[in-house]
């Protein structure tokens, strides 16, 4: 494993670990923390889209977004064997 990758597992593990923190906050607090937590953090990586990339690539940018929420989606509906969820992804290949 090069040092580039290990940096980029280690931030990506710092920033899971900090969102779960906040995450387990809100859950304790109730629904509406949870949804606002949920919509915040969704504002925030929206509004870093258009100061990060140029404007031809806010398209590419919002389907790896969405591509990961999904994927994250179904991990979780995995993890706590939802039997009642009908979840539908569509995938463009190239």
């Amino acid at each position: 494993m090069s040092t580039t990758e290990f940096d980029v597992r280690a931030k990506k593990l710092e920033l899971f670990d900090m969102f779960q923190q906040e995450f387990e906050k809100a859950r304790d607090e109730g629904e509406d923390s949870v949804s606002t937590f949920f919509s915040s953090i969704s504002f925030l990586l929206g509004s870093f889209v258009p100061v990060t990339v140029e404007s031809q690539s806010y398209g590419p940018m919002l389907g790896m977004l969405l591509d990961s929420m999904t994927n994250g989606l179904q991990t979780g509906i995995n993890a706590v064997g939802s039997k009642d969820v009908s979840f539908i992804k569509i995938v463009k290949t190239h």
